[in-house]
């Protein structure tokens, strides 16, 4: 019986080996007979598959905002640089907002203006969108916000790069007022370093964007997160200053604020 199974094993498949081996090779000699040409390939604003021709450098693509500006850009066609400080494998799903090699990412240091100039070598336009609202170990809100903002405008106008994009915040002021112990080194930090960015770069375009909210932000998932926290037997009320009189908030949606954005760009 073995020998049986044996033959009918190699009747059938032998045939079948031919077959696809010779349609294989008429199809790979009808492919290089047509010769691929790069200024006929499609050009644009097709999708996220074509190529508008602007490359974009990021600054901050990790953090919330930037993982919503990418989007907008990539479904476009433009290739980001995407310098991270993080573990690789925290960005990974990144390289699936924009098609095979539109997603570059670069490791750098902050502090380091030739890892900066890397960065920025081949870019159009360079977007600034790091912020911290604290101190870390390695950087303090001032390093972040006045020191590293100033850095990147002066690099950008070295090299040459055509528009330079710094996201400040709508609260910034150089002399805010004092609702507890101290003022907030965020609004001073955020009004000192456009004053470095436009002393550098005058022809820089400064956003200052609201509260920003849309799907899992730390604006409105705070405020909704306690009665879950306290699961309804507490009673959850939210302190205002002032009683709300004199508190007035105009959040903007993510996705709308970098729809602005993009159509700067473009």
């Amino acid at each position: 019986m073995s020998t049986v199974f044996k033959s009918c094993l190699v009747k059938h498949v032998y045939p079948l080996c031919g077959l696809a081996s010779r349609s294989f090779t008429t199809t790979s000699r009808c492919l290089a007979e047509e010769p691929i040409v790069l200024n006929k390939l499609k050009r644009g604003t097709g999708g996220r598959a074509s190529f508008n021709g602007m490359v974009v450098t990021v600054f901050g693509a990790t953090g919330y905002l930037g993982r919503v500006l990418m989007t907008h850009l990539a479904k476009t066609g433009t290739q980001i640089i995407v310098p991270y400080r993080c573990d690789p494998h925290m960005i990974r799903g990144m390289k699936v907002v924009g098609d095979l090699g539109q997603i570059l990412f670069l490791p750098y240091n902050l502090k380091d203006d030739e890892c900066l100039r890397k960065a920025m070598k081949y870019s159009d336009v360079v977007i600034n969108l790091i912020g911290t609202e604290f101190d870390t170990r390695n950087f303090t809100i001032e390093e972040v916000h006045i020191d590293a903002a100033c850095r990147i405008a002066k690099i950008s106008k070295e090299i040459g790069v055509e528009q330079l994009v710094h996201v400040s915040a709508l609260c910034q002021n150089k002399n805010p007022q004092k609702y507890v112990r101290k003022p907030s080194r965020f609004m001073i930090s955020k009004a000192i370093g456009e004053e470095e960015v436009l002393r550098e770069r005058p022809d820089a375009t400064i956003f200052r964007p609201a509260e920003i909210w849309g799907p899992l932000d730390r604006f409105l998932c705070y405020f909704a997160s306690k009665p879950r926290r306290h699961n309804g037997i507490q009673t959850v009320f939210v302190p205002l200053w002032s009683y709300g009189e004199h508190t007035i908030k105009q959040p903007v949606l993510c996705r709308r604020y970098c729809s602005w954005n993009y159509q700067l760009l473009t």
